[in-house]
Protein backbone atom coordinates (compact mmCIF):
# COMPACT_ATOMS: atom_id res chain seq x y z
CA UNK A 1 0.00 0.00 0.00
CA UNK A 2 1.57 3.27 -1.09
CA UNK A 3 2.18 5.97 1.49
CA UNK A 4 -0.33 8.82 1.62
CA UNK A 5 0.47 11.86 -0.57
CA UNK A 6 2.03 14.76 1.19
CA UNK A 7 -0.03 17.88 1.51
CA UNK A 8 1.47 20.77 -0.42
CA UNK A 9 1.61 23.93 1.55
CA UNK A 10 0.07 26.90 -0.23
CA UNK A 11 1.59 30.26 0.59
CA UNK A 12 -0.97 32.16 -1.53
CA UNK A 13 -3.47 34.36 0.27
CA UNK A 14 -7.02 33.16 0.65
CA UNK A 15 -8.36 35.78 -1.70
CA UNK A 16 -6.23 34.39 -4.52
CA UNK A 17 -7.31 30.87 -3.86
CA UNK A 18 -10.96 31.79 -3.93
CA UNK A 19 -10.72 33.45 -7.38
CA UNK A 20 -12.71 31.60 -10.03
CA UNK A 21 -10.75 29.48 -12.41
CA UNK A 22 -9.83 31.04 -15.69
CA UNK A 23 -11.44 29.46 -18.70
CA UNK A 24 -9.31 26.89 -20.39
CA UNK A 25 -7.13 28.29 -23.14
CA UNK A 26 -7.29 31.98 -22.06
CA UNK A 27 -4.54 33.94 -20.43
CA UNK A 28 -5.01 37.28 -18.72
CA UNK A 29 -2.05 39.64 -18.94
CA UNK A 30 -1.69 43.42 -18.50
CA UNK A 31 -0.95 43.75 -22.24
CA UNK A 32 -4.04 41.80 -23.20
CA UNK A 33 -6.20 43.90 -20.87
CA UNK A 34 -5.01 47.17 -22.47
CA UNK A 35 -5.57 45.78 -25.97
CA UNK A 36 -9.12 44.79 -25.09
CA UNK A 37 -9.76 48.28 -23.72
CA UNK A 38 -8.51 49.88 -26.93
CA UNK A 39 -10.76 47.68 -29.03
CA UNK A 40 -13.73 48.52 -26.82
CA UNK A 41 -13.03 52.26 -27.05
CA UNK A 42 -12.65 52.01 -30.81
CA UNK A 43 -16.02 50.32 -31.12
CA UNK A 44 -17.59 52.99 -28.92
CA UNK A 45 -16.08 55.73 -31.12
CA UNK A 46 -17.51 54.09 -34.21
CA UNK A 47 -20.91 53.96 -32.59
CA UNK A 48 -20.65 57.64 -31.64
CA UNK A 49 -19.73 58.58 -35.22
CA UNK A 50 -22.75 56.71 -36.48
CA UNK A 51 -24.88 58.64 -34.02
CA UNK A 52 -23.55 62.15 -34.97
CA UNK A 53 -26.10 63.97 -37.12
CA UNK A 54 -24.83 66.46 -39.71
CA UNK A 55 -27.50 68.86 -40.88
CA UNK A 56 -28.39 69.11 -44.54
CA UNK A 57 -27.07 72.67 -45.00
CA UNK A 58 -23.57 71.50 -44.06
CA UNK A 59 -23.74 68.65 -46.56
CA UNK A 60 -25.01 71.00 -49.27
CA UNK A 61 -22.06 73.34 -48.70
CA UNK A 62 -19.67 70.39 -49.00
CA UNK A 63 -21.34 69.15 -52.19
CA UNK A 64 -20.28 72.30 -54.05
CA UNK A 65 -16.65 71.11 -53.75
CA UNK A 66 -17.37 67.73 -55.35
CA UNK A 67 -17.82 66.75 -58.97
CA UNK A 68 -21.35 66.03 -60.23
CA UNK A 69 -20.30 62.48 -61.18
CA UNK A 70 -19.19 61.72 -57.62
CA UNK A 71 -22.42 63.11 -56.20
CA UNK A 72 -24.76 61.31 -58.58
CA UNK A 73 -23.03 57.94 -58.84
CA UNK A 74 -21.55 57.55 -55.36
CA UNK A 75 -23.05 59.70 -52.59
CA UNK A 76 -26.62 59.56 -53.88
CA UNK A 77 -26.53 55.75 -53.68
CA UNK A 78 -25.55 55.62 -49.99
CA UNK A 79 -29.00 56.24 -48.53
CA UNK A 80 -32.39 57.80 -49.18
CA UNK A 81 -31.27 60.90 -47.27
CA UNK A 82 -28.18 61.42 -49.41
CA UNK A 83 -30.24 60.83 -52.53
CA UNK A 84 -32.59 63.63 -51.48
CA UNK A 85 -29.73 65.98 -50.56
CA UNK A 86 -27.98 65.42 -53.89
CA UNK A 87 -31.24 66.08 -55.70
CA UNK A 88 -31.68 69.33 -53.75
CA UNK A 89 -28.11 70.35 -54.57
CA UNK A 90 -28.64 69.93 -58.31
CA UNK A 91 -31.86 71.94 -58.14
CA UNK A 92 -30.29 74.82 -56.19
CA UNK A 93 -26.89 75.14 -57.81
CA UNK A 94 -26.13 78.08 -60.09
CA UNK A 95 -24.12 77.78 -63.29
CA UNK A 96 -22.06 80.05 -65.53
CA UNK A 97 -21.53 80.01 -69.26
CA UNK A 98 -17.75 79.85 -69.00
CA UNK A 99 -15.75 81.36 -71.87
CA UNK A 100 -17.46 81.75 -75.26
CA UNK A 101 -16.14 83.10 -78.55
CA UNK A 102 -18.85 84.20 -80.99
CA UNK A 103 -17.42 84.26 -84.51
CA UNK A 104 -18.13 83.66 -88.18
CA UNK A 105 -19.12 80.08 -89.00
CA UNK A 106 -16.42 77.79 -90.38
CA UNK A 107 -18.27 77.44 -93.70
CA UNK A 108 -18.59 81.21 -93.97
CA UNK A 109 -22.39 81.30 -93.62
CA UNK A 110 -23.68 82.89 -90.43
CA UNK A 111 -22.17 82.67 -86.95
CA UNK A 112 -21.12 79.99 -84.49
CA UNK A 113 -19.91 79.67 -80.90
CA UNK A 114 -16.46 78.40 -80.10
CA UNK A 115 -15.44 76.87 -76.78
CA UNK A 116 -11.81 75.90 -77.14
CA UNK A 117 -11.56 73.52 -80.09
CA UNK A 118 -15.28 72.75 -80.07
CA UNK A 119 -17.70 74.65 -82.32
CA UNK A 120 -21.47 74.91 -81.84
CA UNK A 121 -24.28 76.60 -83.76
CA UNK A 122 -25.94 79.64 -82.20
CA UNK A 123 -28.52 78.31 -79.66
CA UNK A 124 -32.12 79.26 -80.33
CA UNK A 125 -33.50 78.24 -76.92
CA UNK A 126 -33.90 80.71 -74.04
CA UNK A 127 -31.26 80.79 -71.32
CA UNK A 128 -31.57 78.15 -68.57
CA UNK A 129 -32.83 79.77 -65.33
CA UNK A 130 -29.91 78.37 -63.29
CA UNK A 131 -27.30 80.26 -65.35
CA UNK A 132 -26.44 83.50 -63.57
CA UNK A 133 -23.22 84.70 -65.19
CA UNK A 134 -20.24 83.98 -67.39
CA UNK A 135 -16.47 84.18 -67.38
CA UNK A 136 -15.81 85.74 -70.77
CA UNK A 137 -17.86 86.37 -73.91
CA UNK A 138 -15.95 87.57 -76.96
CA UNK A 139 -17.47 88.96 -80.14
CA UNK A 140 -14.61 88.27 -82.51
CA UNK A 141 -14.54 89.71 -85.99
CA UNK A 142 -18.07 88.97 -87.17
CA UNK A 143 -21.49 90.26 -86.18
CA UNK A 144 -24.97 89.83 -87.69
CA UNK A 145 -28.63 89.72 -86.68
CA UNK A 146 -28.41 86.15 -85.33
CA UNK A 147 -25.69 87.22 -82.88
CA UNK A 148 -27.70 90.24 -81.73
CA UNK A 149 -30.75 87.98 -81.22
CA UNK A 150 -28.64 85.53 -79.20
CA UNK A 151 -27.28 88.33 -77.00
CA UNK A 152 -30.84 89.53 -76.45
CA UNK A 153 -31.89 86.05 -75.29
CA UNK A 154 -29.06 85.87 -72.75
CA UNK A 155 -29.20 89.53 -71.68
CA UNK A 156 -30.01 88.38 -68.14
CA UNK A 157 -26.31 87.54 -67.59
CA UNK A 158 -25.41 91.16 -68.41
CA UNK A 159 -27.41 92.61 -65.52
CA UNK A 160 -24.62 93.09 -62.95
CA UNK A 161 -20.86 93.61 -62.58
CA UNK A 162 -19.91 93.59 -66.27
CA UNK A 163 -16.34 94.30 -67.41
CA UNK A 164 -16.74 95.80 -70.89
CA UNK A 165 -13.69 95.65 -73.16
CA UNK A 166 -13.70 97.50 -76.49
CA UNK A 167 -10.79 96.78 -78.79
CA UNK A 168 -9.01 99.62 -80.58
CA UNK A 169 -10.21 100.69 -84.00
CA UNK A 170 -9.24 103.89 -85.82
CA UNK A 171 -10.32 105.97 -88.78
CA UNK A 172 -13.53 105.35 -90.70
CA UNK A 173 -13.38 101.69 -89.70
CA UNK A 174 -13.60 102.73 -86.06
CA UNK A 175 -16.64 104.89 -86.79
CA UNK A 176 -18.47 101.99 -88.43
CA UNK A 177 -17.68 99.63 -85.55
CA UNK A 178 -18.68 102.22 -82.94
CA UNK A 179 -21.97 102.91 -84.75
CA UNK A 180 -22.92 99.24 -84.65
CA UNK A 181 -21.93 98.90 -81.00
CA UNK A 182 -23.99 101.95 -80.04
CA UNK A 183 -26.99 101.00 -82.15
CA UNK A 184 -27.21 97.22 -81.67
CA UNK A 185 -25.20 96.15 -78.61
CA UNK A 186 -25.46 99.05 -76.17
CA UNK A 187 -29.29 98.73 -75.84
CA UNK A 188 -28.80 95.12 -74.67
CA UNK A 189 -26.55 96.26 -71.84
CA UNK A 190 -27.73 98.10 -68.77
CA UNK A 191 -25.49 101.12 -68.11
CA UNK A 192 -25.85 100.49 -64.39
CA UNK A 193 -24.47 96.96 -64.82
CA UNK A 194 -21.06 98.09 -66.15
CA UNK A 195 -18.49 98.19 -63.35
CA UNK A 196 -15.27 98.17 -65.43
CA UNK A 197 -14.44 99.62 -68.82
CA UNK A 198 -11.37 99.03 -70.96
CA UNK A 199 -11.02 101.00 -74.20
CA UNK A 200 -9.11 103.90 -75.73
CA UNK A 201 -9.76 107.61 -76.28
CA UNK A 202 -11.17 107.03 -79.76
CA UNK A 203 -13.98 104.79 -78.54
CA UNK A 204 -14.80 107.17 -75.70
CA UNK A 205 -15.16 110.00 -78.21
CA UNK A 206 -17.32 107.92 -80.56
CA UNK A 207 -19.63 106.71 -77.80
CA UNK A 208 -20.03 110.22 -76.41
CA UNK A 209 -21.23 111.31 -79.85
CA UNK A 210 -23.43 108.29 -80.56
CA UNK A 211 -24.94 107.59 -77.14
CA UNK A 212 -24.69 110.63 -74.89
CA UNK A 213 -22.05 113.19 -73.87
CA UNK A 214 -22.54 111.98 -70.30
CA UNK A 215 -22.76 108.24 -70.97
CA UNK A 216 -20.01 107.59 -68.40
CA UNK A 217 -22.15 109.17 -65.68
CA UNK A 218 -25.10 107.01 -66.71
CA UNK A 219 -22.92 104.05 -65.70
CA UNK A 220 -23.45 104.77 -62.02
CA UNK A 221 -21.64 101.62 -60.88
CA UNK A 222 -18.58 102.19 -63.08
CA UNK A 223 -15.58 102.21 -60.75
CA UNK A 224 -12.62 101.40 -63.04
CA UNK A 225 -11.56 102.71 -66.46
CA UNK A 226 -8.48 101.28 -68.13
CA UNK A 227 -7.25 103.36 -71.06
CA UNK A 228 -5.53 101.07 -73.53
CA UNK A 229 -3.33 103.64 -75.26
CA UNK A 230 -2.04 107.13 -74.63
CA UNK A 231 -2.08 109.16 -71.43
CA UNK A 232 -4.52 111.70 -70.05
CA UNK A 233 -3.67 115.38 -70.31
CA UNK A 234 -4.78 116.81 -66.99
CA UNK A 235 -6.98 119.87 -67.54
CA UNK A 236 -7.00 122.73 -65.09
CA UNK A 237 -9.84 122.85 -62.57
CA UNK A 238 -12.18 119.91 -62.13
CA UNK A 239 -12.84 118.98 -65.73
CA UNK A 240 -15.93 119.30 -67.88
CA UNK A 241 -18.58 116.95 -69.29
CA UNK A 242 -20.40 119.29 -71.67
CA UNK A 243 -20.88 118.51 -75.35
CA UNK A 244 -17.88 120.55 -76.42
CA UNK A 245 -15.55 119.21 -73.73
CA UNK A 246 -12.64 116.98 -74.64
CA UNK A 247 -12.33 113.34 -73.66
CA UNK A 248 -9.56 114.29 -71.22
CA UNK A 249 -11.83 116.79 -69.48
CA UNK A 250 -14.70 114.33 -69.22
CA UNK A 251 -12.48 111.59 -67.78
CA UNK A 252 -10.94 114.06 -65.37
CA UNK A 253 -14.37 115.08 -64.10
CA UNK A 254 -15.46 111.44 -63.77
CA UNK A 255 -12.33 110.76 -61.74
CA UNK A 256 -13.27 113.56 -59.30
CA UNK A 257 -16.96 112.63 -59.02
CA UNK A 258 -17.73 111.08 -55.58
CA UNK A 259 -19.34 107.65 -55.56
CA UNK A 260 -22.39 106.74 -53.50
CA UNK A 261 -20.60 103.74 -51.98
CA UNK A 262 -17.60 105.92 -50.96
CA UNK A 263 -15.19 103.79 -52.98
CA UNK A 264 -12.48 105.61 -54.94
CA UNK A 265 -12.76 105.84 -58.72
CA UNK A 266 -9.88 104.05 -60.44
CA UNK A 267 -8.29 105.23 -63.68
CA UNK A 268 -5.38 103.48 -65.35
CA UNK A 269 -3.28 105.07 -68.06
CA UNK A 270 0.28 105.48 -69.34
CA UNK A 271 2.96 107.63 -67.69
CA UNK A 272 3.86 109.85 -70.65
CA UNK A 273 6.56 112.43 -71.27
CA UNK A 274 4.43 115.28 -69.88
CA UNK A 275 2.81 113.39 -67.03
CA UNK A 276 5.32 114.57 -64.40
CA UNK A 277 4.59 118.24 -65.14
CA UNK A 278 0.85 117.64 -65.20
CA UNK A 279 0.95 115.83 -61.85
CA UNK A 280 2.68 118.88 -60.36
CA UNK A 281 -0.16 121.05 -61.70
CA UNK A 282 -2.66 118.56 -60.29
CA UNK A 283 -0.96 118.84 -56.91
CA UNK A 284 -1.43 122.63 -56.98
CA UNK A 285 -5.09 122.15 -57.89
CA UNK A 286 -5.50 119.72 -54.99
CA UNK A 287 -4.00 122.15 -52.46
CA UNK A 288 -6.50 124.83 -53.47
CA UNK A 289 -9.52 122.48 -53.63
CA UNK A 290 -12.55 123.09 -51.40
CA UNK A 291 -14.49 119.88 -52.16
CA UNK A 292 -13.39 116.32 -51.49
CA UNK A 293 -12.89 113.49 -53.98
CA UNK A 294 -11.40 110.01 -53.74
CA UNK A 295 -9.54 108.31 -56.57
CA UNK A 296 -6.65 106.02 -57.43
CA UNK A 297 -4.70 106.79 -60.60
CA UNK A 298 -2.50 103.91 -61.78
CA UNK A 299 0.28 104.71 -64.25
CA UNK A 300 2.11 102.18 -66.41
CA UNK A 301 5.58 103.20 -67.51
CA UNK A 302 8.80 104.62 -66.13
CA UNK A 303 8.20 107.34 -63.51
CA UNK A 304 11.84 108.25 -62.74
CA UNK A 305 11.23 111.87 -63.75
CA UNK A 306 9.05 112.52 -60.68
CA UNK A 307 9.99 112.02 -57.04
CA UNK A 308 7.46 110.51 -54.59
CA UNK A 309 5.54 113.03 -52.49
CA UNK A 310 2.66 113.38 -50.02
CA UNK A 311 0.73 116.61 -49.43
CA UNK A 312 -2.31 117.41 -47.29
CA UNK A 313 -5.29 119.72 -47.76
CA UNK A 314 -6.57 120.76 -44.34
CA UNK A 315 -9.76 122.29 -45.73
CA UNK A 316 -10.98 119.05 -47.30
CA UNK A 317 -9.11 116.86 -44.78
CA UNK A 318 -7.53 114.88 -47.58
CA UNK A 319 -4.13 113.60 -48.57
CA UNK A 320 -2.60 113.33 -52.06
CA UNK A 321 0.16 110.74 -52.40
CA UNK A 322 2.39 109.80 -55.30
CA UNK A 323 4.60 106.75 -54.94
CA UNK A 324 6.13 104.01 -57.00
CA UNK A 325 5.09 100.39 -56.74
CA UNK A 326 7.50 98.89 -59.25
CA UNK A 327 9.99 100.23 -61.74
CA UNK A 328 7.29 100.75 -64.37
CA UNK A 329 4.24 101.10 -62.14
CA UNK A 330 3.19 103.95 -59.83
CA UNK A 331 0.16 105.31 -57.98
CA UNK A 332 -1.40 108.73 -57.52
CA UNK A 333 -3.83 108.39 -54.63
CA UNK A 334 -6.26 110.94 -53.20
CA UNK A 335 -8.31 110.09 -50.13
CA UNK A 336 -9.29 111.14 -46.60
CA UNK A 337 -6.51 111.91 -44.16
CA UNK A 338 -8.20 109.70 -41.56
CA UNK A 339 -9.11 106.46 -43.28
CA UNK A 340 -9.56 102.75 -42.76
CA UNK A 341 -6.03 101.58 -43.57
CA UNK A 342 -7.04 97.98 -44.17
CA UNK A 343 -9.87 98.99 -46.48
CA UNK A 344 -7.73 101.34 -48.56
CA UNK A 345 -5.00 98.74 -48.81
CA UNK A 346 -7.59 96.46 -50.35
CA UNK A 347 -8.67 99.24 -52.75
CA UNK A 348 -5.06 99.68 -53.88
CA UNK A 349 -4.61 95.94 -54.34
CA UNK A 350 -7.74 95.72 -56.50
CA UNK A 351 -6.57 98.66 -58.63
CA UNK A 352 -3.13 97.15 -59.20
CA UNK A 353 -4.29 93.57 -59.79
CA UNK A 354 -7.08 94.33 -62.26
CA UNK A 355 -5.76 91.78 -64.77
CA UNK A 356 -8.28 91.45 -67.58
CA UNK A 357 -7.01 88.03 -68.58
CA UNK A 358 -7.14 86.20 -65.24
CA UNK A 359 -8.59 88.16 -62.32
CA UNK A 360 -11.73 89.62 -63.90
CA UNK A 361 -14.99 87.75 -64.44
CA UNK A 362 -18.03 88.67 -66.54
CA UNK A 363 -15.78 90.12 -69.26
CA UNK A 364 -17.67 91.14 -72.41
CA UNK A 365 -15.06 91.74 -75.11
CA UNK A 366 -16.07 93.32 -78.42
CA UNK A 367 -13.52 93.00 -81.21
CA UNK A 368 -15.37 93.27 -84.51
CA UNK A 369 -14.11 94.38 -87.92
CA UNK A 370 -15.91 96.69 -90.29
CA UNK A 371 -15.48 94.23 -93.19
CA UNK A 372 -16.96 91.37 -91.11
CA UNK A 373 -20.29 93.01 -90.33
CA UNK A 374 -23.11 90.86 -91.69
CA UNK A 375 -26.77 91.73 -92.27
CA UNK A 376 -28.21 93.70 -89.36
CA UNK A 377 -31.69 95.00 -88.66
CA UNK A 378 -32.49 97.79 -88.13
CA UNK A 379 -29.65 99.36 -90.16
CA UNK A 380 -26.91 101.10 -88.22
CA UNK A 381 -27.23 104.82 -87.48
CA UNK A 382 -24.96 107.41 -88.99
CA UNK A 383 -22.30 109.09 -86.90
CA UNK A 384 -23.31 112.60 -85.90
CA UNK A 385 -21.16 115.29 -87.36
Amino acid sequence: MPPPAKKVRCDCPISDVQQPLVALGSIITPIGTRGSARIANKNKSKRRLREIFICGDVWLSVFSCLKPVELGLKLALLSYRFNGLVDTHFKRRKLTLGSLCIQRSTNGNGAQIGMGKKKFPIPQEPLHPDIIGFKRITLWGYIDSSIIAFLSRIRRVFESDIALELESCYGRNGEIVAENIAHHIWPILKPTSISKLRCDFVFIRYLRTLISPTFLYDCTNLRLIHMRAGHIRFPKGTGDDSVGASTDQMLFKWLHTPREDSRPNVLRSTFGTRTAKEIEELKATFLSATTSASFIFVFDGSWDSLAPFEVENRRTRERLTFRGVKRCLCLLLRGPTVRDVQQWTEFEREALEANWLTNVKNVFQIDIFDKEIGPLWPPRMQLNE
